[in-house]
């Protein structure tokens, strides 16, 4: 069975940043969130490849959809190519 949509994702997305934002007071009190940052881009992959399998694998590229997937690849090959 795949999850609901949100009604409401701005509330996700806040509590995410709000989460986020006091991440590192967390890791020094709680252990296990370490690998907060690790688990939301996993559940992300997650919740990406159940909304290709409930649209039967279609997805239409929007304009901005591929202006914020090339942002993301511009930044991605920054961080995998340190400065000498």
């Amino acid at each position: 069975m795949l999850p609901q949509k949100s009604k409401n994702p701005d509330i996700l997305l806040c509590g995410l940043i709000v989460l986020f934002c006091v991440q590192d007071l967390l890791q020094t009190l709680i252990g296990p969130f370490r690998a907060l940052e690790e688990l939301v881009a996993l559940s992300v992959v997650v919740l990406f490849f159940l909304e290709l399998c409930q649209t039967q694998f279609s997805f239409r590229f929007q304009t901005n959809t591929l202006v914020i997937l090339l942002l993301l690849l511009l930044f991605l090959l920054t961080g995998a190519f340190p400065p000498c």
